[in-house]
């Protein structure tokens, strides 16, 4: 199942580098730049990210992130299974996580300009698109009454002896009974761009996402479930300087 995550990523990166190209070749404002997002809604680090910018205050945003519920909490059970270093620690009461693939299209105003090679500039930006929710069931390696570990999607009824619980089977395991759902999505943010290196720019993006699905979306059993999801986000990524040209 690995496979089919690294096909998403690359399918994310070959869109981005399709539109990149077309752009290129009516506008010489084109540059791209990849970085990593950390979120309100996931863990550390969130997830990937990729724009391409297609003339002086539009670009192009991709990005695919993980999106977790507020009452997550991970808990190790006292069954130890054949790993040397026991149970893994699982998440109680979660049933499906949300991977959420985002394409936005977004405009920048440039707020202060940085000097040449040194200084930081800082840009206002608004962005919207479409988001496609993968959401895979959360599967568990759970020992049922004949003393037989088998890995199931936790289900808080048939699930309910914590101790027979012996850790999660995975992110991949049960990929293919993973289910798709469209939604749509907004941010704002500021922008810090440091072009301090000859070869390379680096930017800073803090803000503020808000996304919407049609449904509501269940990540976690005996909990709330929400159709709306908001987080405050940070995106550090690297580019080509182009001032180096």
């Amino acid at each position: 199942m690995i496979r089919v995550v690294y096909k998403i990523l690359f399918v994310v990166l070959i869109v981005g580098s399709c539109f990149s190209n077309s752009f290129s070749k009516s506008n010489k404002a084109n540059e791209k730049s990849y970085g990593i997002n950390i979120n309100s809604n996931s863990y550390f680090i969130g997830g990937i990210d990729y724009k391409v910018k297609t003339s002086k205050n539009y670009f192009y945003n991709f990005e695919i992130v993980n999106v977790k519920h507020p009452n997550e909490i991970r808990f190790i059970s006292g069954v130890t299974n054949s790993n040397i270093f026991g149970s893994r620690p699982y998440l109680v009461g979660k049933n499906n996580y949300l991977i959420a693939l985002r394409g936005q299209k977004g405009y920048e105003k440039q707020l202060f300009r940085p000097a040449v090679y040194e200084g930081v500039g800082v840009k206002a930006i608004v962005a919207g698109g479409v988001t496609i929710g993968f959401l895979k069931p959360y599967f568990i390696k759970y020992e049922n009454l004949s003393d037989k570990v088998v890995q199931e999607q936790y289900d808080p009824l048939k699930h309910s002896n914590f101790d027979r619980i012996q850790g999660p089977s995975g992110l991949f395991y049960g990929f293919e009974n993973t289910k798709i759902r469209p939604g749509l999505n907004f941010k704002s943010a500021l922008l810090f761009e440091y072009g301090g290196l000859k070869n390379v720019k680096s930017t800073i993006e803090a803000g503020f996402l808000l996304e919407m699905y049609p449904q509501k979306i269940e990540i976690m059993a005996n909990a709330r479930q929400e159709f709306l999801f908001n987080s405050v986000y940070l995106i550090i990524a690297f580019g080509k300087n182009k001032k180096s040209n």
